[in-house]
């Protein structure tokens, strides 16, 4: 099933001392309000990624042209810029949350009770781990961890069960996908990019970038040529390695594969785990370690 999942992080304006990846990773309100425009006036239905995956389990159809708008980090232009815009338009979002970064009130991020407002105002709330980290060749506990504990704080804030991840920086390995499964979720986005979606790849979902300066002529009309052409894969990011699908029980380990997207403005290191926002029970834990 081919679905754009387009990827976007701040909607603002980036700073006037912005290096090159901050300013990509920007896409300025007024032109994030084109995009959206353009969407519309192009016939795109944004649906969301629970939608996506009730149709490719069940085979339930999706309007026609469907679309669906990630958002990483849980910057606070987000929900300043993004959700009323989104709202306006007549859009719905998934926006996946760095909860540690929330707990802290760390200043550029969204609190708690902005999530609440975008949940309630119709948004799809996403986990992306507690600190950011690269979460290749971690073991059980340090995944449970980083996967359940944001689930169970987004879920405790919000009353309804959180069903997706966005591995941070796109990186991660087949541990981290079993480790996903067996915390609850349906599926995970990956920065690998295309539009063809199967219901036995549900933990490598692919993604459209959409960059800082993205026209939004120019975004359609590449969404429609990914939607008719045979492979459906953007050849601008042909150097982008494999996916991973989630292996099925029993499947032996595949070697961690490192994806070439990185987002230097993270660190890379691991601080000591601080207590987490709502730290997984000793019997989830175990659940989770049981199930792989």
């Amino acid at each position: 099933m081919r679905v754009p999942i387009l990827m976007y992080h701040y909607v603002s304006e980036p700073p006037e001392d912005a290096d090159a990846i901050r300013r990509d990773l920007s896409v300025p309100p007024d032109l994030f309000a084109e995009h959206l425009e353009a969407l519309r006036s192009a016939g795109y239905t944004s649906v969301t990624l629970e939608d996506l995956a009730v149709a490719l389990e069940t085979g339930a159809p999706l309007p026609p042209r469907s679309v669906i708008l990630t958002f990483d980090d849980g910057y606070v232009d987000n929900y300043e810029h993004a959700f009323p815009l989104l709202q306006k338009h007549g859009f719905v979002g998934t926006f996946f949350l760095v909860t540690g970064f929330i707990d802290e009130a760390r200043p550029g991020y969204m609190t708690w009770t902005q999530v609440r407002e975008m949940h309630r105002g119709g948004m799809e709330i996403g986990a992306h781990s507690y600190t950011h980290p690269d979460l290749r060749d971690r073991d059980v506990d340090y995944l449970v961890w980083q996967m359940l504990g944001p689930k169970e704080a987004i879920e405790e804030r919000t009353g309804e069960p959180v069903r997706f991840f966005c591995y941070p920086s796109g990186k991660y390995d087949a541990l981290c996908a079993q480790v996903l499964a067996s915390a609850g979720y349906w599926g995970a986005v990956t920065v690998n990019p295309g539009v063809e979606h199967r219901s036995d790849q549900m933990f490598a979902l692919e993604r459209v970038r959409v960059h800082g300066d993205s026209r939004a002529s120019a975004l359609t009309s590449y969404l429609d040529a990914l939607l008719s052409t045979p492979t459906a894969t953007p050849s601008s990011c042909a150097s982008r390695v494999e996916t991973i699908p989630a292996p099925p029980t029993g499947t032996p380990m595949a070697a961690p594969i490192g994806l070439s997207h990185a987002e230097p403005h993270y660190p890379q290191t691991v601080p000591a785990p601080p207590t987490p926002s709502r730290t997984p029970t000793a019997t989830a834990s175990l659940e989770v370690t049981r199930a792989l």
